[in-house]
């Protein structure tokens, strides 16, 4: 099947990000999920249909490990490595129970982790491969990424978040839930 992805062929493309604090329990120490929360809203984005691409936040599958091994700095600390594949094993279950709530709501997810398709420089982003997104888009599947620990030329990892996956996105319009406004719709200037 070769099928154009929609972006190719000019069909708008949503991007909608859940707050990893929506969708977790961003203050535990470890991955704990507000599945009902999550359910709800795989099901209105599976319900509003359209070409959709959805991120969400690492929330507590990434954020508390993250911070107890210091990657924001890299892999400069004793432990780093390890504790850089614990997180990115987090997250995966995180981006795991997003696909499964999908699915549950009658979509059909595509995992995309932002490692496997994201490189970084010195902190920021420096490429997303966005044409496996639309190529996801086009055979019909939902792509899920989400923020995650991303290989970097220069710190060894940095941390990719979902907002900058979002600012990243070649697509103009993104709605996000987040824990202090139930959603927003922003115009992006990216092309």
């Amino acid at each position: 099947m070769s099928r154009r992805g929609p972006a190719q062929e000019g069909v708008p493309v949503r991007i909608v990000k859940l707050g990893g604090s929506v969708i977790t329990e961003k203050e535990a120490p470890r991955g704990a999920l507000r599945g009902e929360v999550l359910g709800r809203l795989a099901r209105e984005v599976v319900q509003a249909g359209g070409e959709t691409v959805l991120l969400h936040g690492a929330g507590s599958f990434g954020h508390p490990g993250a911070k107890r091994h210091g990657l924001k700095g890299g892999l400069e600390r004793e432990g780093a490595v390890s504790g850089a594949s614990e997180v990115r094993m987090d997250v995966e279950a995180l981006q795991r129970a997003v696909c499964e709530a999908v699915r549950d709501a009658g979509g059909a997810p595509w995992p995309l982790p932002a490692s496997s398709v994201s490189w970084m420089r010195d902190g920021r982003p420096r490429q997303i491969d966005w044409e496996i997104f639309d190529a996801a888009l086009g055979r019909g599947f939902v792509p899920v990424t989400g923020g995650d620990v991303v290989l970097d030329e220069v710190l060894g990892v940095s941390i990719l978040s979902a907002d900058e996956i979002a600012e990243g996105s070649r697509w103009t319009r993104t709605a996000y839930t987040t824990a202090t406004r139930p959603t927003r719709a922003r115009g992006s200037s990216k092309g």
